[in-house]
């Protein structure tokens, strides 16, 4: 048994490292695992899901050896009075791995478009747009209990692991979040995989080969390999979102321990302290103030990108006669400058509101607000990439045949859901993940300050924050309305032209 303090803190270090090289290597031999074949009956959720499990397999089998050969584990360690071997650290890695798996069926059920929830979705089309957006944003919300479930599972497994041990909770919590980080290769090469079989997708339909190839007997239709692969994508996409989530959710639960320990909140967090119960409650809303700027940018760069096309529709006569090319150039300069420009707003929050609260309401509010924002984050992220994922499936299931196919009253129902999704799955959904990273960040970097600084300083500070929150808030709101504004200007520019037969 070792109880020295130096040995038992290497022994707790070493670990995660030699956790997550044997990760990097899983992954590696995952993803070379991955095969296809040439058949149009091929599910590629199948065979990228087969390579997710030997990732997950081989990472269980090598960090299972890594902690049954670490000297330090096999003699056994003390901490708090008990003597603790390689098995509990195994189990808490392993609980990553399992939440991993867990997180990856859910997602291919709820997003899926064989599964039962995207046909339900289709289903809705039927009657319109609005069942259709209804039955999805329900689908995304009821995902998103079961993700907090699956999540609050492991936690709780990890408190049974080490009952009565604070510190090693904490460090267990981490080695969760481990666990979920073994197969980040793998994750990130499925995330790839999105965007690169959706622009095939897109590619694919420009290139006129649809239209090349229909009816030829005996032949694969590329039209259907690469539409089946565009929907697999967004199932991997909303995959990973729920993965990377997950893991922002595990680290800052880690994280909530440093900022505990450097703010010096030796009672907690009793939720009958009225400054914690308003951290809560702030720290909730937070990443629905920054959804919707994120979503409100998207509406504001699509108001411009809009408003540019109309022009050239109206000055470039050419284009609709097939004369003359757009100016592809200047749609996606609007395009990019406004991604740039609204990173403004998101990050000013991100930022500014835990420094405002922070300073202001003192480091009990603070971690109130730090456990709202992870709550609250965790549920909205899910919700918003699950939502996005059916809708847009919901739709390429219509255009490969259901309920009239391209063209029907369904089918642009689902193009309005679709529409509506990309914002919530491409957007708003992936930045919730680095929010409540920074912000925790943000937490734990402030917390020895915040007793510290002086009264003055601290007005100065709370004046600062809350005037540059109130200064992207009001430019949010400011610009959508001149976007609007400049919309409607053309609108009517363009059915005046139309009713003097110009």
């Amino acid at each position: 048994m070792i109880s020295h303090s130096t040995v038992v803190l290497f022994a707790l270090i070493l670990f995660p490292l030699v956790v997550h090289a044997v990760g990097i290597i899983a992954s590696m031999i995952g993803i070379a695992s991955v095969r296809g074949a040439e058949s149009i009956d091929v599910d590629p959720l199948t065979i990228i899901g087969r390579g997710l499990w030997t990732t997950a397999a081989l990472a269980v089998v090598g960090f299972g050896a890594a902690a049954y050969m670490q000297p330090a584990f096999r003699t056994g360690i003390e901490i708090g009075g008990k003597t603790y071997h390689a098995l509990p650290f195994f189990l808490c890695t392993l609980l990553g791995v399992l939440v991993a798996l867990v997180i990856s069926r859910m997602t291919e059920y709820f997003t899926g478009s064989d599964k039962a929830p995207v046909s339900d979705v289709v289903n809705a089309a039927k009657t319109g747009p609005a069942t259709l957006i209804l039955s999805g944003f329900s689908l995304g919300l009821e995902s998103a209990t079961w993700s907090a479930v699956a999540i609050a599972l492991s936690i709780f497994c990890v408190l049974m692991i080490f009952p009565g041990q604070p510190i090693l909770i904490a460090y267990g919590i981490a080695l969760s979040g481990l666990g979920l980080l073994t197969t980040t290769g793998y994750i990130l090469a499925m995330d790839t995989f999105g965007p690169i079989s959706d622009n095939a997708n897109g590619i694919f339909e420009m290139s006129g080969a649809l239209r090349d190839h229909i009816g030829e007997p005996g032949a694969i239709s590329g039209g259907k390999v690469v539409s089946r692969l565009d929907s697999a994508g967004n199932t991997t996409k909303a995959l990973t979102k729920g993965f990377a989530i997950a893991t922002a959710v595990t680290a800052a639960v880690a994280l909530f321990r440093s900022f505990v320990t450097d703010a010096h909140l030796t009672g907690g967090l009793p939720l009958d302290n009225p400054r914690v119960f308003i951290g809560l409650l702030i720290g909730g809303a937070a990443p629905y103030l920054f959804s919707s700027f994120a979503i409100n940018a998207v509406a504001r760069a699509a108001s411009d990108l809009v408003i540019e096309v109309r022009r050239q529709f109206h000055t470039m006569p050419g284009i609709m006669a097939g004369t003359q090319l757009p100016d592809y150039a200047r749609c996606v300069a609007i395009s990019t400058s406004a991604a740039q420009r609204e990173l403004l707003g998101p990050g000013v929050l991100a930022i500014g509101l835990p420094i405002l609260v922070g300073f202001g309401l003192g480091a009990y509010a603070l971690g109130g607000y730090l456990a709202g924002a992870i709550v609250s984050g965790q549920l909205m992220a899910v919700l918003l990439a699950n939502s996005g994922g059916a809708w847009d499936n919901a739709k390429k299931k219509i255009e490969d045949g259901m309920l009239g196919g391209k063209g029907s009253e369904a089918h642009k129902a689902g193009v309005i859901g679709d529409t509506d999704g990309d914002p919530f799955k491409d957007t708003a959904g992936p930045a919730l993940n680095p929010l409540i990273k920074v912000m925790n960040l943000v937490g734990v970097l402030i917390s020895g300050e915040i007793a510290t600084v002086p009264g003055t300083v601290r007005a100065v500070i709370v004046v600062v924050a809350a005037a540059a929150l109130a200064g992207a808030i009001i430019f949010s709101k400011r610009r959508y309305t001149a976007g609007l504004a400049e919309l409607e200007s053309e609108e009517e520019e363009a059915l005046t032209m139309v009713g003097s037969g110009n």
